[in-house]
């Protein structure tokens, strides 16, 4: 029992810290991306609220793309997304600014 509450333990704070921001891709970006999402974690099915942050240029306009790993995507800034089937998912968010600079993070969701 000891094992696997450290686990759990474990598992909580990782996704805790990918809260405030997992760039997992290794390309260069323009600047950081932020996933900020209401959890990270339930029974399908499961609703997601998720929500961009970014610290580009602040007069940019921006475009959004989330890619929620179970074929669907979205261009909002503040999406909700359900998960039909249960899985890890590994939701990935890429902001590009009109000048062309962009960044991108992700964020683990097991479901």
């Amino acid at each position: 029992m000891k094992i696997r509450s450290s686990i759990i333990l474990i598992v909580t704070m990782l996704n805790l810290m990918c809260l405030f921001g997992c760039d997992d891709d290794n390309t260069e970006s323009s600047f950081d991306v932020l996933i900020i999402a209401d959890k990270t974690e339930g029974n399908a099915p499961a609703t997601f609220s998720f929500r961009a942050q970014s610290n580009g240029p602040l007069q940019g306009e921006y475009t959004y793309l989330w890619d929620f790993q179970d074929g669907t995507q979205s261009g909002e800034e503040r999406p909700t997304h359900t998960y039909e089937m249960p899985g890890e998912y590994q939701v990935t968010l890429t902001i590009t600014e009109q000048g062309g600079s962009s960044g991108t993070a992700s964020l683990p969701i097991n479901v």
